[in-house]
């Protein structure tokens, strides 16, 4: 899935918002505050409701520029990228590209049924939080 929408907020502003998102995700988790400089190549295990787990690891955050990272469960690996590019001082474009490594045939087949059922509702839900985000600057 890729996404590429421009946005009315500095790309700095995105970034601070996605960082904070992953530090409050890491001290849920974890109980451990991670600071800024340490998240670029952090890895950690959170674990759902379901009592499943997965290894998170960010592979790249560049503050204003990048967050890269991967989700890597026994069933799958998502590699999930945000892009960001100042394009001025209000301005930004973010290119967010998500894809999935699945494990086995039947999880391939399986990931791309329920991939075109919910492609569409996962894009508009992911449009809706980067509006809401736009609407959060001041």
């Amino acid at each position: 899935m890729h996404i590429s929408k421009k946005m009315n907020i500095p790309a700095e502003y995105l970034s601070d918002v996605l960082k904070k998102s992953v530090q409050e995700d890491i001290h849920q988790q974890i109980n451990r505050n991670v600071e800024d400089e340490d998240l670029d190549g952090f890895e950690y295990v959170k674990e759902f409701n379901d009592k499943s787990k997965a290894t998170i690891n960010i592979l790249k955050f560049e503050k204003g520029k990048a967050y890269h990272y991967s989700t890597v469960t026994n069933k799958n690996t998502f590699h999930v990228k945000y892009d960001i590019t100042s394009e001025n001082n209000n301005q930004c474009t973010l290119d967010y590209t998500e894809e999935i490594e699945s494990q086995g045939r039947m999880q391939q087949i399986n990931d791309a049924v329920v991939g075109v059922i919910w492609s569409f509702l996962k894009k508009r839900r992911f449009l809706k939080m980067l509006s809401q985000i736009e609407h959060s600057y001041s």
